[in-house]
């Protein structure tokens, strides 16, 4: 070995005598973050279960506290008022059988109003389509009996040779019903606005309207 090799300095033998080294740094290395993680991780275990242990005791604690005052509600004289109930309760409770109920269901006065005037409106509407369609249903029945009138007007022979398929009775009549059906449609929506129109100005003067 030469003096001027690092291995002479620090009295090593020259690298063709070293023998290979079983624990190489990057394995040892490994080594110590792999204890060190585990140690964390088991750390981290420990915690938690020390966590929930902690608060199941004070599950526990707290379902027997509730199970206490359950009892102690229990033992109560029935003339000591009961904690649990509320004042608001206490008001619902004196109040007479369907009062709550009644009070609900009937709105306030400008909330009525308002109804009643869109009510209103819509009938108003619904009565001039209910006029308009009477003229258009009687439009067609006319149309039709003024046909009906002229096929019977002709000679018996000219009846005879013209089916009454070939004249245009056929689409007046189509017409005709489709116009009674929009009729009586328009009539029912006319007639179930006017009757929640009374209704609803019934209830409004206090009264009470049938149903």
């Amino acid at each position: 070995i030469t003096s001027g090799t690092p291995q002479a300095k620090r009295g090593l033998p020259p690298s063709c005598c070293w023998e290979e080294d079983p624990y190489p740094l990057s394995e040892l290395l490994s080594t110590a973050t792999a204890a060190e993680t585990t140690a964390t991780n088991d750390s981290r275990i420990i915690a938690i279960g020390n966590y929930e242990h902690q608060h199941k005791n004070q599950r526990v604690e707290q379902d027997q506290d509730h199970q206490s005052r359950i009892l102690l509600e229990r033992e109560a004289p029935s003339t000591k008022e009961r904690p649990s109930l509320e004042p608001r309760a206490r008001a619902a409770a004196d109040q007479p059988q369907g009062y709550a109920r009644t009070r609900a269901r009937i709105p306030k006065r400008d909330e009525m109003d308002a109804k009643i005037a869109k009510l209103r409106f819509a009938t108003d509407e619904a009565k001039k389509q209910l006029d308009f369609a009477q003229k258009l249903w009687q439009t067609a029945e006319d149309d039709l009996k003024a046909a009906k009138d002229k096929y019977r007007a002709m000679p018996q022979e000219k009846q005879e040779t013209m089916q009454m398929n070939d004249t245009e009775m056929p689409e007046l009549l189509e017409t005709a019903m489709r116009a009674k059906q929009v009729y009586e449609d328009t009539k029912q929506r006319y007639e179930t606005n006017l009757r929640y129109v009374n209704k609803f100005e019934m209830l409004a003067a206090g009264g009470s309207a049938a149903s």
